[in-house]
């Protein structure tokens, strides 16, 4: 598909016209800004430097110290100021404004062990405490707590483990026994062929008979 095709060449005027960034064009018309410059000249629309997101007007420090003291996340505010995450967060340590701690970082131990002691799956612990699924685990991880249902997980199969009987070895009384706890490998067999004075080949025949039942 051709950019004009994915770009209305009247709204691109009227925006170019309106002076709009061209990375808010970008965002609008879901394409790079190459493309937006692209259609702009083949429209004979006067040529126009890159405006990046950073290179906007400066931020009302007042608002943006308002909105970060009241806890409004920084996705939010960046879609509110038209910049960068990444810009929000430098603005802040510009203007000296203490980091924000991640909701993870806000969830105490006890409430997160109170909510793992419930048996509760995660998903609908997240809930509960008004976060992420991932952020839950996050805490869960720096807490080294573990999560109700792999500790579900690992109780059964601990518990299953118990419960299947272990297999029995060979009765090493018996040269029936000796012969199949060697398990063929030669060194051992020559060891009881030795003590037995049996040929190589009898060693192997007997073995073998061990290993049949016969």
């Amino acid at each position: 598909m051709s950019t004009k095709r994915k770009i209305d060449p009247d709204e691109l005027r009227r925006f170019w016209a309106g002076d709009i960034p061209v990375w808010r064009m970008a965002a609008h018309f879901k394409c790079s800004e190459s493309a937006v410059h692209n259609t702009a000249r083949s429209l004979g629309l006067p040529h126009r430097k890159v405006a990046r997101k950073n290179a906007q007007q400066p931020i009302d420090e007042a608002d943006f110290k308002r909105m970060w003291a009241n806890g409004v996340p920084v996705a939010e505010m960046a879609e509110e100021f038209g910049v960068s995450r990444g810009h929000i967060s430098s603005t802040a340590g510009l203007l000296g404004l203490p980091p924000r701690l991640s909701r993870s970082m806000m969830l105490s131990r006890d409430q997160v062990q109170r909510a793992i002691d419930s048996g509760t799956p995660v998903a609908q612990l997240a809930r509960d405490l008004g976060c992420h699924e991932n952020t839950l685990r996050n805490a869960m991880a720096r807490m080294k707590v573990e999560p109700p249902e792999v500790k579900r997980q690992r109780e059964e199969a601990a518990r299953r483990a118990a419960e299947t009987p272990k297999p029995q070895g060979p009765d090493l009384s018996t040269i029936t026994g000796r012969l199949l706890a060697t398990k063929g490998r030669w060194e051992a067999l020559e060891v009881i062929r030795k003590e037995r004075g049996w040929t190589p080949v009898q060693v192997q025949q007997q073995f073998h008979r061990a290993r049949s039942g016969t």
